[in-house]
């Protein structure tokens, strides 16, 4: 996808499906466009003779009218929503029933063409949250939530587009294993609060400024970062238990602050702890494990 394809889109967002399957197997044919992340799990796409094996990670775009087919062993989670590159209404309350037998030419701006990128863990993260606000927006259906939905749709795009274009070095062995060592370390010391890059970096046995680095090239994302981003998983589980209040939960994860736990559980999901609760999600908790 190219940056000048989204300069003059104007998407509508027609649906949302998340599934949560076991041994997936079925053909779709959609009218409109596809947008799909894989949160767990992995799955072979079979589209026009052609097989892409998905993992976790993965987002691919399937235009109108492509059949395909999935098949998955094992658990497989998937966001889905469908979608217009252009709002017209005489296809707003399109549904799959509907005599459509072609896509309007606005709407074949992929040519036919099957997109598919694997995310950083940052852009991952971001992509779950953003789809998390539209789904929430969805259920809402609050003054104005279609023009939300068309915001999130686009910046979903752009990271599609980020993550296409991205371009990695290549790794080598001992950095890998330093950074399962610093992935392993934090998501057992996250409840610490004095837990710091200094004190992740002596337990791996590195500077902290090398480990930084190479922590950022391995997985796309600062130290700190990743952090936060496991303790408001730990966080996203706690809530859902209904054990404890907010602040239990902050304490439980390691922030001593409410105040700073609220703020970046709100930058990591798109909602506040207590619209996370209300938000009703199904199985929100187990998107969210890695």
């Amino acid at each position: 996808m190219e940056e000048v394809l989204l300069q003059n889109i104007s998407p509508y967002v027609r649906r949302l499906n998340y599934l949560k399957t076991n041994n997936l197997f079925g053909t779709w044919q959609d009218f409109d466009h596809s947008f799909t992340v894989i949160a767990q799990g992995e799955a072979d796409f079979y589209i026009n003779e052609i097989k892409y094996h998905l993992v976790e990670g993965d987002v691919i775009i399937i235009p109108p009218f492509c059949k395909h087919m999935i098949i998955s062993s094992g658990i497989l989670q998937q966001l889905i929503f469908h979608f217009d590159f252009f709002y017209d209404k005489n296809r707003e309350n399109l549904s799959g029933e509907s005599a459509v037998r072609e896509a309007p030419d606005c709407e074949k701006i992929l040519n036919d063409r099957v997109l598919v990128v694997h995310s950083t863990y940052d852009n991952f993260t971001k992509l779950k949250s953003l789809y998390f606000k539209m789904h929430h927006e969805e259920l809402s259906k609050e003054p104005f939530y279609k023009l939300v939905e068309k915001s999130l749709c686009i910046q979903m795009l752009i990271l599609f587009l980020k993550s296409q274009q991205k371009v990695y070095s290549p790794s080598n062995g001992k950095n890998r294993l330093k950074v399962q060592r610093t992935v392993e370390y934090i998501q057992q010391n996250y409840n610490n609060p004095d837990l710091n890059n200094d004190m992740i970096a002596d337990a791996v046995g590195v500077s902290s400024k090398y480990l930084s680095d190479i922590f950022r090239q391995e997985m796309g994302i600062q130290i700190h970062k990743y952090l936060n981003f496991v303790r408001v998983e730990s966080a996203q589980h706690l809530a859902l238990s209904g054990e404890m209040n907010i602040t239990e939960i902050a304490d439980a994860v390691g922030y001593n602050s409410i105040h700073t736990f609220s703020k970046i559980f709100k930058k990591v999901t798109g909602l506040t702890p207590t619209e996370f609760l209300d938000a009703n999600v199904p199985d929100i908790e187990s998107i969210y494990q890695k």
